[in-house]
């Protein structure tokens, strides 16, 4: 299974900021009150095509990170990004992997709570509750 990852835009981020609900050290993101922490990887959501070539990438509504960018040859450049022909505008953000800080607990005796934690897919309660406290803060 792959690794659940969150899109945060660059705004969000600098309003979060100015709250200072967030702090922000390299390339990790820790939610003050709530303690939660992230790796941060800077990443595009796409919003439209703007070239008039269509979306023949089918990249509309998707996130891809700057790494993922350069492999396919596209080219990031003031919130339009530019594949071959086609051009894009995008958001420009971050993706964000929630860190675990300790060993992750697997409640309830479902066969996918069993598979997720024996391939280490399992997610603490802990941090899934500071998340969750964390977008339903009222600011």
């Amino acid at each position: 299974m792959g690794v659940n990852r969150l899109f945060f835009p660059q705004e969000a981020l600098d309003h979060w900021m100015d709250e200072e609900r967030i702090s922000i050290e390299g390339e990790i993101m820790c939610l003050k009150a709530e303690g939660g922490r992230f790796r941060l990887e800077s990443a595009v959501r796409f919003i439209s095509e703007v070239g008039g070539g269509g979306d023949r990438l089918d990249l509309l509504g998707k996130v891809k990170s700057v790494k993922q960018l350069e492999e396919i040859g596209g080219e990031l450049c003031a919130g339009s990004v530019i594949v071959g022909d086609d051009a894009y505008e995008v958001v420009e953000g971050f993706l964000a992997e929630l860190l675990l800080d300790r060993k992750p607990i697997v409640s309830g005796t479902s066969m996918e709570a069993a598979t997720r934690a024996a391939v280490g897919d399992a997610v603490c309660d802990d941090e899934v509750d500071a998340l969750t406290r964390f977008f339903r803060q009222k600011r």
